[in-house]
């Protein structure tokens, strides 16, 4: 036990002596260096270890490009230890042209300062508001003119809204720069109230460039963890024995630049397009990774290298080594790779991107509370026209309720259409007897035409500017106009949470139902975000017009209107925004429209026909993770409608539900189903004739093995396993899919 704490001490006076060394050599180094009398600076924080990190060289290029650009900004370039952080003199595993100094010795030291930037990496804003002291922050916010920069290289490791908002406390300009080109948006300026500007990412580095001819049979992996990582390299190392496979670790960059030379291929298990991938193929290697969308822009989505998920790599990432290793397809891959490499990291782009900032020529400038206040007090003034676009059917019950609502409104410069869809009820004569108050068009339908033909009836009416589309068992908020009129900024659409309520129009009960409804939807903006789980209420919208006239007419297989309009306005508009602010009383009552469209088993039915439409009318648009999530919200509502609809155990029935619609059973997931199930064990749809010989006797073996048990059962388990398979599987399943597989 003493030797122990004796070890622990000497190590401990080591290390005290070491920093005290590297202290004195900062306190001299400061001074032959720098003015202390200097009036501006520039800082970049880093954490205090000295190692090879993507994120570090990446903030030590943006440093060395930012020293170059004194002529532009004035200011001195240096780099400071983040407070508290282990102390350090340079970075040794990477060429690097700066000295690295105390934070806190930077402020004692340049104690006339005027003009400071910080930049900031993303994963260390918490880190350094927690750890700065009262004293230095004291001293931070007395300069006149303090600039945090918050250096965003992975959106991942980006601070929580609460804690990026600490920055505030210190100065009023806070910006963010953005290493990747799908992450810069003006959805991230919103939520960080802060001005966004893309920076790309690069090292300024050349790498050696080795084509197929010359390369060594090398596979590369990052030194990332992931659960099917050691199942990947296993089946790899199984299939090609020759094949030396090794983890970038422990490696100076001149290390790993020469790994990456000689190296055929690479493989990522980290955010996907990272330097492990970039660098690699800037070597002329091949890299291997999982499609990840905040991160891949487009052009890489449909490579043969680029896998939907871990599970697709390893199911076919031998196969594909294998067609790839010839010099023809080898050569043609990479070269894709490296142009589209060129697009994405452009050492010139990524050099004026940086220029722009410093002359404060920014992608998305947030403006700053009070001119946003001006600008939305100065479209509120112009008081533009408003469309409101009611559908009623049998409303009688809440029709006249949202008509006073609407009649209460602050905001007056509307005009109220309203289609009835052929009621039968005392509906016309309610809005009849309120047109004699109110100034409102009626629109009549001779037939029934449904929710949305209905709506789009009365959209063709429609004058106004903006349009705001109003259900009739609802009721609206005085103030519901102004609100989203004022919040609209230069999106195309925008809508808003709820008060939920009941039939009496007292605030709901259903927990279930509140949680649904009344939740924050801010960072539900994006295409995949609707698809699977955002969700926006048409009757809180308010949309421009311009979206209105871009989704009509309405194509055939539409799901909803509101639906249709969102997905246009994230497509081919400029947006939608969601404000955590209530704009009506939403009434979840027995016979609302929308309700009665989902509880019905066609609801799986319709929306698969809505993302087949979706599928068909963005084809050219569609990213590979639209694609996706498209797809797999088409598969999952396959797979309820099909379950949901109850067969009764009839192979009658089972056939021809499944032949009614075998044109939307030709997805994968179902072919994949189709696989399982259509033979006579549950096994698979045969044994393969190839791969891994092991393998092989292994899949035959528990083929017969079960076929075994569910044919010629010996004891109780056995036989209830094959009583459940042929009174219920093969019957439901087996024999149908057989029979559209063409299986006899």
């Amino acid at each position: 036990m003493l030797k122990y704490y004796f070890r622990k001490g000497i190590l401990w006076v080591m290390q005290q002596m070491k920093q005290n060394e590297i202290i004195v050599f900062q306190n001299n180094q400061i001074k032959k260096t720098y003015d202390g009398d200097l009036k501006k600076l520039i800082l970049f924080l880093v954490p205090g270890w000295d190692g090879v990190n993507g994120g570090v060289m990446s903030i030590n290029s943006i440093a060395k490009v930012s020293k170059g650009l004194k002529e532009i900004h004035g200011s001195d370039v240096m780099m400071a230890t983040l407070p508290k952080h282990q102390l350090i003199k340079q970075y040794t595993g990477f060429e690097s042209e700066f000295d690295i100094y105390r934070f806190e010795q930077v402020l004692d030291y340049f104690s006339h300062v005027e003009d400071l930037m910080i930049h900031l990496p993303e994963n260390f804003v918490n880190d350094f508001t927690h750890k700065i002291s009262e004293v230095d922050k004291g001293r931070l916010k007395k300069i006149q003119r303090l600039h945090i920069n918050v250096l965003n290289q992975n959106i991942w490791y980006m601070p929580n809204v609460i804690d990026y908002n600490k920055l505030f406390e210190l100065t009023e300009t806070v910006t963010i720069t953005i290493a990747h080109k799908k992450y810069c948006t003006k959805e991230l300026r919103d939520k960080y109230k802060s001005t966004v500007h893309l920076f790309s990412t690069s090292n300024l580095t050349e790498y050696d460039y080795k084509p197929y001819s010359k390369k060594e049979n090398i596979l590369l992996t990052s030194i990332d963890n992931h659960p099917l990582k050691e199942d990947i390299l296993g089946k790899i190392y199984r299939e090609f024995p020759g094949l030396k496979l090794k983890q970038i670790e422990n490696m100076s960059y001149k290390e790993y630049k020469e790994w990456i030379s000689r190296a055929k291929w690479m493989i990522t298990f980290g955010e996907g397009l990272d330097g492990y991938f970039c660098e690699s193929i800037r070597s002329g290697a091949v890299s291997f990774a999982v499609y990840n969308p905040e991160f891949f822009s487009d052009g890489f989505e449909k490579l043969p290298n680029i896998y939907e998920s871990y599970n697709e790599m390893l199911g076919r990432i031998v196969e594909d080594i294998k067609r790839l290793d010839n010099v023809v397809d080898f050569q043609n891959l990479n070269n894709k790779l490296r142009k589209l490499d060129k697009v994405e990291y452009n050492d010139e782009e990524y050099k004026q991107n940086i220029k722009e900032f410093y002359k404060g020529e920014y992608d998305f400038p947030y403006l700053g509370e009070a001119q946003i206040a001006e600008i939305r007090k100065e479209r509120l003034n112009q008081k533009p026209l408003v469309s409101i676009v009611m559908a009623v059917y049998n409303g009688e019950k809440y029709l006249k309720q949202q008509l006073e609502s609407i009649r209460n409104l602050k905001y007056k410069n509307t005009e109220l259409i309203i289609s009835d869809d052929h009621s039968t009820d005392s509906t016309t004569q309610i809005i009849k007897e309120f047109q004699k108050t109110y100034p409102l068009k009626l629109v009549k339908n001779s037939e029934g035409k449904g929710i949305n033909g209905n709506f789009q009836t009365a959209l063709k009416y429609a004058n106004g500017e903006y349009i705001a589309l109003c259900d009739q068992d609802d009721v609206w908020l005085e103030n519901k106009i102004e609100i989203l009129l004022e919040n609209i900024d230069e999106y195309d659409m925008i809508h808003s949470t709820v008060t939920l309520i009941d039939e009496r129009g007292n605030k709901h009960s259903n927990s279930a139902l509140k949680l649904e409804y009344e939740r924050d939807y801010s960072d539900k903006t994006s295409f995949v975000d609707f698809i699977t789980t955002g969700w926006v209420l048409g009757c809180t919208s308010l949309i421009r017009r311009n979206i209105i006239e871009k989704a009509m007419p309405f194509p055939k297989d539409i799901f909803l209107h509101d639906w249709w309009i969102t997905i246009m306005a994230i497509k081919e508009g400029n947006g939608i925004k969601f404000i955590n602010t209530p704009t009506i009383q939403y009434r979840q009552h027995s016979n609302n429209t929308a309700q009665s469209i989902y509880a019905n088993t066609e609801w799986y039915k319709r929306k698969v026909l809505f993302n087949l439409l979706l599928e068909s009318y963005f084809s050219n648009s569609l990213t590979k993770y639209e694609s996706m999530a498209l797809t797999n919200n088409t598969n999952y509502c396959l797979s309820k409608y099909f379950l949901i609809n109850d067969h009764q155990g009839r192979y009658e029935a089972v056939d021809k539900f499944l032949m009614e619609y075998r044109h939307l059973f030709n997805r994968k997931f179902f072919n994949k189903f189709v696989e399982i199930v259509a033979e006579d064990t549950l096994l698979g749809y045969g044994v393969p004739t190839t791969g891994n010989q092991d393998s092989v006797k292994i899949k035959t073996f528990v083929k017969t093995f079960l076929k075994e048990k569910i044919h010629r059962p010996k004891n109780s388990f056995e036989k209830i396993f094959s009583k459940i398979y042929f009174v219920i599987c093969k019957p439901i399943f087996v024999e149908p899919y057989r029979k559209i597989r063409g299986h006899r």
